[in-house]
């Protein structure tokens, strides 16, 4: 859409994230539900930048690789920052 792509990084082993999911959800009394995890990485990549993503030769840094996603709290309709309230690490 809108002339081009939106790259998005899947979760290889989201067990982990999935698992706490339903553990939340379940100590909130809160309904569990399917999770397309994911991390948008650009929204509307042009074709000739996505094909020169698709070279095997490409050597990521290693700062690339993401090991844990932080679990963010902030009351509803409340100024300032979020609160790391945890940290659920996951598979290289």
């Amino acid at each position: 859409g809108r002339g081009g792509i939106t790259l998005k990084l899947g979760i290889k082993n989201a067990d982990t994230i999935n698992e706490f999911n339903k553990n939340f959800m379940n100590a909130i009394g809160g309904k569990t539900t399917k999770l397309n995890l994911h991390l948008t990485l650009a929204r509307y990549v042009s074709r000739e930048l996505f094909e020169g993503l698709q070279i095997p030769e490409i050597i990521y840094p290693k700062s690339c690789i993401c090991q844990s996603v932080a679990i963010y709290k902030k009351q509803h309709k409340t100024k300032g920052a979020y609160q790391v309230i945890g940290r659920v690490g996951f598979g290289k």
